[in-house]
């Protein structure tokens, strides 16, 4: 296990991953508590969910320990944390 960061790039514990319907990646970083969106090409990622300095927390506006990462065809994103 690493320690989260402040940067998208490099990816910090890359664990579970969904395409949207621009094929843009979403993966989400089990060590940094975050969904980083990465778009082909782009040199790094878009954090899209969690915390950008990858702190876990309690907190409802955070992830403890995320897994997973499911997006509906109208956008919506579900993690599974």
């Amino acid at each position: 296990r690493g320690s989260g960061g402040n940067f998208s790039n490099p990816l910090v514990g890359p664990y579970g991953f969904t395409w949207d319907s621009s094929n843009a990646l979403y993966i989400v970083e089990i060590d940094a508590s975050r969904v980083t969106r990465w778009v082909e090409g782009a040199p790094s990622g878009t954090i899209v969910a969690g915390f950008p300095n990858g702190t876990a927390t309690n907190a409802s506006t955070g992830f403890h320990y995320p897994v997973d990462v499911f997006l509906e065809s109208n956008g919506d994103m579900y993690v599974t944390d």
